[in-house]
Order: C-alpha cells, then sequence, then structure tokens
C-alpha cells in the first residue's frame, strides 16, 4: 500500500511540474540557439556582443571547433528578449574562421588581418526566422 501511494505521489508531482513554465526544481533555464557548419570544411566561430564594432574580438579562448555538418549551442541563462535589449544594437556578430589559418597563424595575426571566412549579424528576429540557428556559410 505504502509502495502504491509513493508511486502516485511521484506521478503527481512529474505531471505537475510538466505544466509548470518555469524550470522544475530549481533548475537553471537556458536559453539556446545553434552555430551549424553546412560547408564541406571544419570551422571555427566566435561570437561578439559588440556590434556595430566589428572588430574580431580578442577572445581566443572563446574560439569552438566546428566539423563539417555538425552544430554546437550558444547558451545564455536569460530570455533572447532581455539578452539582445541589453546589447549596444541589439545584434550578435558571429565570426567564422578556416581552422587550417588558426593552426598556421597566430590569433593576433589573424585578428589584425582580419582574417575571416565570414561574419554574421544577427538580430533576434534572424533567429526566430531561422528556427533558432545561424548557418555557415
Amino acid at each position: 500500500m505504502i509502495l502504491k501511494q509513493t508511486f502516485l505521489l511521484v506521478i503527481s508531482i512529474v505531471c505537475m511540474s510538466s505544466s509548470c513554465e518555469k524550470a522544475p526544481l530549481g533548475a537553471k533555464e537556458v536559453s539556446r540557439f545553434w552555430i551549424q557548419n553546412n560547408s564541406n570544411n571544419g570551422v571555427s566561430f566566435l561570437i561578439s556582443e559588440s556590434f556595430p564594432d566589428t572588430i574580431v574580438p580578442n577572445k581566443e579562448g572563446s574560439l569552438l571547433m566546428l566539423e563539417l555538418g555538425n552544430r554546437r549551442p550558444y547558451d545564455q541563462n536569460r530570455e533572447w528578449e532581455d539578452f539582445f535589449a541589453q546589447l549596444p544594437a541589439d545584434t550578435l556578430s558571429v565570426f567564422f574562421f578556416d581552422n587550417d589559418t588558426l593552426a598556421k597563424y597566430d590569433f593576433s595575426q589573424v585578428r589584425i588581418d582580419y582574417n575571416i571566412l565570414k561574419r554574421k549579424d544577427i538580430s533576434l528576429q534572424d533567429l526566430n526566422s531561422n528556427s533558432y540557428t545561424v548557418t555557415y556559410p
């Protein structure tokens, strides 16, 4: 009898927590979009929150590799509306780099020469219209 009551209690808690708008049991909510590599080569990317400044940020430690056909998430612990509202121009810049270039040259030289494959400037409206996915190329 106790086992049956425990089972019903657990089922009730799971059902109630799944209907909540907030994350259950104090878990942090995460807002996420994806960076997708649709090219035939591996690339690396770096996200900057400094738009309209389009200089490659000095954040070599934040470079993320992205193999061909793969995708990686970019997460925030805020709602996207709040996140984009606090940016200087409500836009993110995503810089894409060739992995061979990064292997051959020092990152400071890549920055100085603006040796990027592509830069995409992304607004919240862009994310919404592209199913929260930023694609390269």
